[in-house]
């Protein structure tokens, strides 16, 4: 199992980002959260299997038909996201 933040940023505020992202952890079977941020990207901490990890990227990468995802860095995420038992969307 492993831990990732990622960090998405282009035209992602506004557009269902977060309930594509919430949709695409529940098909990989994900913990973790997904909330937006001040500047207008968007901020996930994911935690799952390390091949789970791997498409719920490439699918972010992406994101919905009405995004435009510019890009997705990773960083280390600080919280404990094994105790998560979902994933979900912060306010």
């Amino acid at each position: 199992m492993v831990k990732k933040g990622f960090l998405v940023k282009g035209l992602v505020q506004g557009v269902g980002f977060r309930y594509f992202a919430l949709k695409m952890a529940n098909k990989y079977g994900i913990k973790g959260y997904v909330k937006n941020l001040d500047d207008g990207s968007v901020e996930i901490g994911a935690f799952g299997s390390e091949e789970a990890m791997s498409q719920f990227e490439k699918e972010i990468s992406v994101g919905p038909s009405q995004a435009s995802v510019f890009s997705v860095k990773n960083f280390d995420v600080l919280e404990n996201l094994e105790d998560y038992d979902r994933f979900e969307i912060q306010y």
